[in-house]
């Protein structure tokens, strides 16, 4: 199972220079690993990672083998408009519904309890934020 824990300051304004920072966690393979009823498991390595920003792509990084397990990147951006980071971010999440449907169609995947307790959560905290006008 994966997960990516991002780092962005609260608010941003305009021309400012935010840092952002992610922790990638992910099962690695290296494809030499071998399997008790023979062969070796499916190589499973990180090979790209992007940051889209208002509908572009602001930063990409091609990965390669000799990445770490977990890699941690970090990079600097600069706002092309104010707001407060956190109140848009919850409605970012709703790639984590697309994310489930492909993690059950292709590997077949569901998330665990605590999973779907996040989930939840996270649209909710957006439901709410929606709802009282904050967004």
């Amino acid at each position: 199972m994966s997960r990516a824990l991002v780092s962005v300051p609260p608010r941003a304004r305009k021309g400012e220079v935010v840092e952002i920072r992610a922790m990638i966690q992910h099962e690695m393979e290296t494809g030499f690993r071998p399997l008790p009823q023979g062969g070796f498991a499916p190589r499973l390595i990180l090979r790209r990672f992007e940051c889209d920003y208002d509908g572009a792509t602001v930063f990409a990084a091609d990965l390669h083998p000799a990445i770490s397990a977990n890699p941690f990147i970090a990079f600097r951006i600069r706002a092309t408009r104010s707001g407060d980071i956190s109140a848009v971010a919850p409605f970012r999440y709703v790639c984590l519904l697309i994310a489930i449907a492909l993690g059950w169609l292709i590997w077949g995947h569901v998330p665990n309890l605590m999973g779907w307790a996040g989930i939840v959560l996270v649209i909710g905290a957006g439901l709410v934020l929606l709802r009282q006008g904050a967004l």
